[in-house]
């Protein structure tokens, strides 16, 4: 009977003994595998603080990349949109150097850039145009300090516009023009100045009564040669329109 009994306490302590070390197995595997979990859970981490540092620089330098500087004179005008179909604002109204920070091209081949200030879109194309021209014609802008001003029509509808030159010119005369069925011709004579030059605008201050209204200057430039730009304003946005409609030795 005591063997029995003996044998009986040997069989659960041995049973104790198995149930301990399977649990502490148990919590081992647990500890090891929460272990193992942290230590991939810190290498994920590393992984991506490691992955933003480094697309920091990257992304800064696209977006560097992507501003433009560009030296600009006062008379560029200003559009609401990156096309001609959007609303003309202004010219640019100084001259100076702008930060573009974005670019498009209009469905017409137009290069538009859109202005850090906020003021709106320019055709990039028309610093280069406008450069190449004997003389630019544009509304008033803020720049100007020194011109000579004549007002053909005073009111409240009274529209000043400026030309600039580019070169010397001599003979200049500003004009309102008609139509004879086939060609743009002199009407009168508003205002004569023997010469204008770069450093000496001139404003006429003039109103546009619709958009068939025109107005013309005629002048010779350094070469003799003799031109006749009309002006008048643009049915589709507003702006002011010069084109050159005649040109003989």
């Amino acid at each position: 009977m005591k063997r029995l009994i003996a044998m009986a306490l040997c069989f659960v302590f041995l049973c104790a003994c198995s149930a301990k070390s399977e649990e502490e197995t148990s919590q081992n595997v647990i500890s090891t595998t929460a272990h193992t979990e942290n230590t991939t859970a810190e290498k994920i981490t590393e992984a991506i603080t490691e992955a933003s540092t480094q697309a920091e620089p990257e992304t800064s330098a696209a977006k560097s990349d992507e501003a433009e500087t560009i030296k600009l004179k006062g008379y560029i005008p200003v559009y609401d949109g990156p096309s001609y179909d959007d609303v003309y604002k202004q010219t640019i109204g100084k001259d100076g150097t702008y930060t573009i920070i974005e670019e498009t091209t209009d469905n017409e081949g137009n290069k538009w850039g859109r202005l850090k200030s906020g003021i709106g879109w320019i055709d990039m194309s028309l610093q280069e145009k406008y450069s190449s021209s004997p003389v630019v014609i544009s509304h008033i802008y803020e720049d100007i300090d020194e011109y000579e001003e004549y007002i053909a029509d005073d009111s409240e509808f009274t529209e000043k516009i400026a030309f600039t030159a580019n070169e010397k010119l001599t003979d200049v005369r500003f004009l309102s023009l008609t139509h004879d069925g086939v060609n743009l011709v002199e009407d009168k004579i508003l205002y004569e100045i023997d010469e204008l030059t770069a450093d000496n605008p001139f404003v006429l201050g003039i109103v546009f009564y619709g958009d068939m209204t025109t107005y013309g200057v005629s002048f010779k430039d350094e070469n003799g040669v003799n031109h006749l730009y009309s002006i008048y304003t643009s049915g589709r946005n507003g702006s002011l329109v010069w084109e050159e409609v005649g040109m003989e030795k």
